[in-house]
């Protein structure tokens, strides 16, 4: 009798969710046991946030609970891993427990690192889960004057373009409101160069131009000054602010910092762009790469989570043959009040889609994503 191959999931995120849920659609019965190590809590279609600003979404229809999501044959530890041993494949626990693995699947590499920021837990404003973002939109209701600031470190999860976008919405947001020509917007990125290729750099800085969204590069911010309202970056300097919003660098957790997975010379893990492996481990994969990075984005988790458990399926229970993995990513850039710009990225190749509605379109594909696509094609 085959002993199953025991597939560990790091993570509580969406990405964590859809492999163990696909890794059992694409396996026969008893040739995979499918564990995920994360903590239960509240799953939030982070994608849909940027719209949290201004649309009528609230906190409890744009989350479920991960026990809830996974599939009853998943084992679902909730506890958090502290030891990745990548000799012995195995990870510890926590709670003391140590799990071996035969495959194993980094879903949730990193986090938000806010303690690089002085000051950011006093006064900063965010969206990465709904609940932040409609806190925002309730501070948003309530300025009447002065800077709102949405700065952008390029080694944030989230893109420039997604930052971007919700630089236009909140603009869009108050210019509806009497106290408008009291309100400004700028936009802060960390680097000269937001994004690796000119034509998405381009169409940026334009969008933010036409919003009227004054465009700051090269601010790195180091602290954010409560007292006298102010972001201060590295090199001394200082912007005004009334609003901040943050989005801040990542850090890998704490158990990968202590592993010994291989490193590039940025520091990233060292991955196969074709495989989406680390390098010298064909055993361990990971979700959420883009080029040289790691980034927030339903498309691209989605492409990479059907490649990663096709291929696990294939070795493990006798799945089609997969072809190595294509890069490709696609973004949205809110260009205007009710119009968007489609990114789309296929190995060296970009294409700018045509503008369309998405003041309602946009936010129901989040909405479904989650609840429709995502419960009924995962579950």
């Amino acid at each position: 009798m085959k002993v199953p191959d025991r597939i560990l999931i790091i993570g509580n995120n969406e990405s964590a969710i859809m492999s163990a849920n696909k890794l059992l659609q694409k396996s026969s019965k008893g040739d995979v046991e499918v564990i995920v190590l994360g903590n239960d809590r509240k799953l939030e279609f982070i994608d849909s946030n940027i719209f949290l600003s201004t649309s009528s979404l609230n906190h409890n229809n744009t989350s479920k609970n991960a026990d809830f999501l996974l599939r009853p044959d998943v084992r679902f530890l909730q506890d958090d891993p502290m030891i990745l041993n990548i000799n012995e494949k195995s990870v510890s626990t926590r709670k003391g427990a140590i799990i071996k693995y035969d495959y194993l699947i980094l879903a949730d590499p990193f986090e938000s690192d806010t303690s690089s920021i002085k000051g950011y837990n006093e006064d900063a404003r965010s969206v990465e889960t709904a609940q932040k973002a409609l806190s925002l939109r309730e501070d948003l209701k309530k300025i009447i004057s002065g800077d709102i600031v949405i700065y952008h470190c390029t080694n944030s999860s989230f893109t420039s373009t997604f930052a971007a976008s919700l630089a236009v919405n909140i603009k869009s947001y108050i210019s509806r409101k009497e106290s408008a020509d009291k309100l400004n917007v700028k936009f802060i990125s960390s680097e000269n160069s937001v994004v690796t290729d000119r034509i998405t750099e381009d169409l940026i800085a334009s969008t933010l131009e036409k919003n009227g969204i004054q465009f700051v590069k090269g601010f790195k911010l180091s602290s954010i000054n409560v007292k006298n309202r102010e972001l201060e970056s590295e090199g001394g300097e200082s912007i005004k602010y009334d609003l901040p919003v943050i989005f801040p660098p990542h850090k890998y957790r704490q158990y990968i910092e202590k592993s010994k997975i291989p490193r590039s010379d940025s520091g990233n893990i060292e991955v196969n762009a074709k495989t989406l492996t680390v390098k010298g481990h064909n055993d361990i994969y990971t979700v959420g790469f883009i080029g040289s990075d790691y980034k927030n984005n339903w498309n691209t988790l989605y492409n990479q989570v059907d490649f990663i458990t096709s291929r696990i399926a294939e070795n493990s229970s006798s799945y089609p043959e997969v072809e190595n993995y294509t890069y490709t990513y696609n973004d949205i850039l809110v260009t205007g009040d009710e119009r968007a710009a489609t990114i789309s990225y296929k190995g060296d190749s970009i294409t700018v889609g045509t503008e369309s509605r998405t003041d309602y379109l946009i936010k129901l594909y989040g909405y479904q994503a989650f609840f429709g696509i995502y419960v009924q094609g995962f579950l």
